[in-house]
């Protein structure tokens, strides 16, 4: 009791630290944080829900964002949830979906994975702690192999005055990258979760990113302060928009891209993937002055990546693993690529990806399905950039898949006729529950 008494104040901090901690944690602070970590913790929620089973699921990027979904019919009783999440890179796909399966009775018929085949590039499968492998020769390298890398390499660099292998060198690895996107890993996997999927000295600088996350306090604080030190009352406005806003026509006006606040956003987001089933065109969210910077620099951006087309190799290391996950547990899986821009039509490495995923098709038999776009290529002017679809870039994308891709998907993975699943396949009808 002396003790508590001679540390009062101490105590009383941790104590006070102790109930905000719990308070927080049972608020939906997703709410207040911005939509790239609402998105991804809306999806995280969802695969860890025991429902709705959809009978197929998407998995992909950015681009691959913009594929509607599809809620059961009458004459159409299928559903699609696409599960698509920009920047996360090739690695997660696999724990992904193994986070999916887990909590559900009823597997999909199919996972089809609609990324960008520059997923898979060789450069894409490095170590989250050393991109540029100044240390590390590969992600599932052992932490005694870094360590001695790490040592030796950078004796040998500082007697040869070879800057690479310095703390500080030119070649170190631009923070930015895991500072801008580290929200996507941190928020979808738990501390435990990412030690399990990680080895060596790259478990090491995970699992250190992820256990101050803990704290609800540190997790959410971004979006804390906005609703607590930045609090003004325009946070808590309601922001009407026009009818015609939803148009193609309307997402290229201003007054179609009001300032929002993030609640009502974060809420306008979560019905639109509830309506659409998972679907966002991330370029209709742009404001005009911003889509026009893109446009701008959109000829020179293509050229670069027809460049790196021709220059980088496909390692389908990771797209194997996804394989290995799903049609180990009886699930079959469809590879097909959302098309793309025409510029990029007979690079080498996409020639060479068709090949590889043709003969990695023949190894899973009947499990695994390879297909096409009836035109994989668009115009450049369908694009807002290099990468995203413009608002009548999705819908042709849209007409595209569900009348000659879907087709070939439910002959070759037929969904469940069964009675049970027909109840939770989908979304049940009436109001946006919180998920």
């Amino acid at each position: 009791m002396s003790f508590i008494l001679r540390f009062k104040a101490l105590f009383i901090t941790l104590s006070i630290l102790l109930v905000v901690e719990v308070v927080l944690r049972l608020l939906p602070l997703r709410y207040i944080m911005g939509a790239g970590v609402f998105l991804t913790e809306h999806h995280r929620l969802l695969a860890e829900s025991a429902e709705p089973a959809f009978d197929y699921v998407i998995l992909g990027d950015s681009r691959s964002l913009s594929l509607m979904g599809h809620a059961p019919t009458v004459t159409e009783p299928y559903s699609i949830f696409n599960f698509s999440l920009p920047a996360m890179g090739p690695r997660y796909y696999k724990f992904f979906i193994e986070k999916y399966f887990l909590n559900r009775k009823h597997l999909p018929a199919a996972v089809i994975f609609a990324g960008d085949p520059a997923l898979f590039m060789d450069t894409w499968n490095y170590a989250y702690h050393d991109k540029n492998f100044v240390y590390s020769e590969s992600p599932d390298e052992s932490l005694i192999r870094y360590l001695w890398n790490r040592f030796y390499r950078r004796i040998k660099g500082l007697l040869a005055g070879d800057r690479r292998y310095m703390p500080s060198g030119p070649d170190r690895d631009d923070p930015m990258l895991w500072d801008a996107f580290s929200h996507r890993y941190l928020h979808m996997f738990s501390a435990g979760e990412l030690a399990q999927q990680m080895t060596g000295a790259e478990r090491i600088f995970i699992v250190s990113q992820a256990v101050p996350l803990f704290s609800y306090l540190y997790k959410y604080r971004e979006g804390i302060e906005q609703y607590t030190l930045g609090l003004r009352p325009e946070l808590f406005q309601t922001v009407q928009k026009a009818d015609y806003c939803a148009s193609c026509a309307g997402v290229l006006r201003m007054e179609c891209h009001p300032q929002i606040p993030r609640i009502q956003d974060n809420r306008l987001i979560e019905l639109g993937l509830r309506q659409r089933y998972g679907q966002i065109n991330l370029a209709d969210r742009l404001k005009p002055e911003l889509r026009l910077q893109f446009l701008t620099v959109r000829d020179a951006n293509i050229a670069k990546h027809r460049e790196r087309l021709e220059s980088v190799r496909p390692a389908l290391i990771n797209a194997r693993r996804l394989a290995d996950a799903v049609t180990a547990r009886g699930v079959k899986i469809v590879f097909v690529s959302v098309p793309m821009i025409e510029d990029y039509a007979g690079a080498r490495y996409l020639k060479e990806y068709a090949e590889q995923m043709e003969a990695l098709k023949k190894e899973y038999g009947g499990m695994m399905e390879f297909l096409h776009f009836p035109e994989p290529f668009y115009p450049k002017e369908l694009f807002v950039e290099q990468v995203h679809y413009e608002c009548p870039g999705s819908e042709r994308l849209n007409a595209d898949f569900y009348r000659d891709v879907v087709p070939q998907i439910l002959r070759f993975a037929p969904y469940s006729s069964d009675p049970d699943r027909e109840k939770v396949r989908g979304f049940p009808a009436g109001n946006l529950r919180d998920l």
